[in-house]
């Protein structure tokens, strides 16, 4: 038996029924949530094939202009950028290493500055980089755009925790 008197069900307390009302409340956002990742992630894999890259692309950059597209999807879709098996799907391919780093290109631009602060942009940033030293030229001039993306965020990262004094010290330096 729980502290209290009160039955625990495999650790947790029953619910209460604001607590069960609260949580319904937000079942509407968790299931845009999920159709979000769903076809986000179908697009991930539909970017490993030659037929469907195109569209993969469309897909992708739709869900990234997307409104319902937030700090945490975006969070979501740099993650499967990045990850081992976006790696690995890039390591097959030219074209689906030049694709993702349009995406990750569109990312940035769109929510950088959501991305910055986060040790995800490390890990874009690094990837980034491996593709800098990419063999194919083509991979290395979408790398260089990414590039430039990554770039906006940090500054605009590195101006805003700065604080009011540095930011006017800098503004009077380039002008």
């Amino acid at each position: 038996a729980a502290r209290g008197g009160r039955r625990s069900m495999g650790g947790l307390r029953r619910l209460s029924d604001n607590a069960r009302k609260f949580l319904r409340q937000g079942g509407a956002q968790d299931k845009v949530s999920r159709e979000w990742q769903s076809q986000m992630l179908l697009a991930m894999q539909r970017l490993e094939g030659r037929e469907t890259q195109q569209e993969a692309l469309a897909e992708l950059v739709g869900l990234v202009l997307a409104p319902q597209c937030g700090p945490r999807h975006a969070q979501n879709l740099g993650a499967a950028l990045v990850s081992q098996r976006g790696d690995e799907a890039g390591r097959k391919s030219v074209a689906c290493r030049i694709l993702s780093l349009q995406v990750l290109r569109v990312l940035c631009l769109r929510h950088g500055e959501h991305l910055a602060p986060t040790n995800l942009f490390a890990s874009m940033i690094a990837l980034v980089l491996r593709r800098l030293r990419d063999g194919e030229e083509a991979v290395r001039a979408a790398a260089a755009e990414a590039a430039g993306c990554l770039a906006l965020p940090c500054a605009t990262y590195a101006v805003a925790r700065a604080g009011p004094a540095s930011t006017a010290a800098l503004t009077a330096a380039s002008g």
